[in-house]
């Protein structure tokens, strides 16, 4: 959701994977590994962001015929990414790390929020993507 095309997608990956090597040896062990790595990935993803400004990418156009239900689903997902694409950082950070399924607490722990505050946060972030994908 960072990055405008595949190549934009492949440098930002190699540079979290950098990042992330590069502070290990920092790892002090106060919160999951994997809450660390999402830190690291985040704070690098946004300030690659803040330095390009990069437009949203488009979903492939296909030429393949699909079923329905096919259709519906990646008509849906493009309108969601465009959604996303429609908030600020905070608020795409947030539902990006919303999405992947970690709690509100992992979420505190990789943003600096508590887990109310993150809670409100993404009640509120969910009431904008639907009044932009509905237009309510």
């Amino acid at each position: 959701m960072y990055t405008k095309n595949v190549d934009d997608r492949n440098d930002m990956a190699q540079e979290i994977a950098y990042q992330i090597c590069r502070s290990y040896k920092g790892f002090k062990g106060k919160s999951k590994l994997s809450t660390w790595i999402y830190k690291i990935a985040l704070n690098t993803a946004l300030s690659s962001f803040r330095k390009k400004e990069v437009a949203a990418e488009s979903l492939p156009n296909t030429d393949v015929a699909d079923d329905d239900e096919a259709s519906v689903k990646r008509e849906q997902e493009s309108g969601l990414r465009y959604a996303i694409q429609q908030l600020n950082d905070a608020d795409k950070s947030l539902t990006l790390l919303f999405l992947d399924d970690l709690s509100y607490q992992e979420i505190g722990e990789i943003t600096g929020l508590s887990e109310n505050t993150v809670a409100v946060k993404i009640h509120r972030i969910k009431k904008k993507l639907k009044t932009i994908v509905h237009g309510k």
